[in-house]
């Protein structure tokens, strides 16, 4: 989608991180918001992977390491989560967060920050039964279920996932 065209996302609350959530579809990740995670959206016909992690179902999500840019980053927790490799993928934009109050569960990051939103374009999945790094399970699910089984899936993420599939 070209940057001149605007697509609204809904914006969001994380209660428990106590931060305001917006999208923000870019081709560019700015260099002015510090990039403290990523997520990745990878999709098989109409099935999304998610991955069961302690929190629960997700999308491949991470914290990103001191020295790794997020590219490196998303296939990094892709692997880890999944066993998928992630041969090409690319950046959609990303999730900024703003600091409504500080607690325990923000307080080691920056007031503004962000997370890097990615799909995958190509993939290659390894032998589902071999055991994972970081998750219990995985599983391609449709997509029309994702909200059904997702630890927390909201209208923003539901947006965000709608538009990758249509678009990329």
């Amino acid at each position: 989608m070209p940057n001149n065209i605007i697509q609204a996302f809904p914006k969001d609350f994380w209660e428990q991180e106590q931060s305001n959530i917006e999208f923000i579809l870019t081709d560019d990740a700015p260099a002015d918001i510090p990039f403290t995670a990523v997520k990745m959206l990878l999709f098989d016909d109409h099935k999304l992977l998610l991955t069961k992690v302690p929190r629960g179902w997700d999308i491949p999500t991470g914290h990103k390491e001191e020295g790794e840019d997020i590219a490196e980053a998303v296939k990094r927790e892709t692997l880890e989560e999944t066993g998928v490799v992630a041969n090409q993928m690319i950046f959609i934009g990303y999730l900024k967060l703003i600091k409504a109050a500080q607690n325990e569960q923000n307080k080691k990051y920056p007031p503004v920050s962000a997370i890097g939103v990615f799909v995958c374009k190509d993939f290659t999945v390894s032998d589902f039964s071999e055991p994972l790094h970081e998750a219990t399970e995985r599983c391609f699910q449709e997509i029309d279920k994702i909200g059904e089984i997702h630890h927390s899936w909201s209208s923003l993420m539901e947006s965000i996932m709608w538009y990758a599939y249509k678009h990329k």
